[in-house]
């Protein structure tokens, strides 16, 4: 019996071959396409949410810090003379109960005029090497030299 088909032209047989490669490979590029972009659209919104979570963080911690430097204040103004002892105490639970803070200071301004006695008042509280003082280039601790105001850190907590 013969076989009355044409046998199919080795050109034909390429041509499909390439047709069904070409198809191939434009499925497997329109599948990562769409897969890249269910991933990044994944990826953005976990990353806004984790941004929205700090984004709160911070404003609630932003709130309490200023609620803690506003009792201080409000502290200073009902009492005038503000030990060491007494600013540590009104802020010790304030800075173990809000991790947010990690020292609250006491910087007060003090004029070249001044210098001299502010000096004297916080050695005469019980701190004889008190003096006002900065870092040189260097790193070294040096006396701070003349000018118009300084800003010492007088009290920490």
């Amino acid at each position: 019996m013969a076989n009355n088909m044409p046998k199919p032209k080795p050109r034909r047989r390429c041509v499909v071959c390439a047709m069904i490669l070409i198809a191939g490979i434009i499925l497997a590029g329109l599948g990562a396409s769409l897969t890249y972009r269910r991933e990044d659209a994944r990826l953005r919104e976990e990353f806004q949410a984790y941004a929205q979570d700090i984004k709160e963080t911070l404003v609630s911690d932003l709130k309490v810090s200023l609620q803690v430097l506003a009792s201080v204040a409000d502290f200073y103004a009902a009492s005038p003379g503000v030990s060491r002892a007494e600013f540590d105490a009104f802020l010790k639970n304030s800075l173990s109960e809000h991790l947010a803070i990690y020292a609250m200071l006491w910087v007060p301004r003090v004029t070249d005029a001044e210098r001299a006695a502010f000096e004297k008042e916080a050695q005469r509280q019980g701190y004889a090497d008190f003096h006002i003082v900065e870092q040189d280039k260097e790193g070294k601790i040096i006396p701070a030299p003349r000018r118009a105001e300084y800003f010492p850190n007088f009290y920490s907590a």
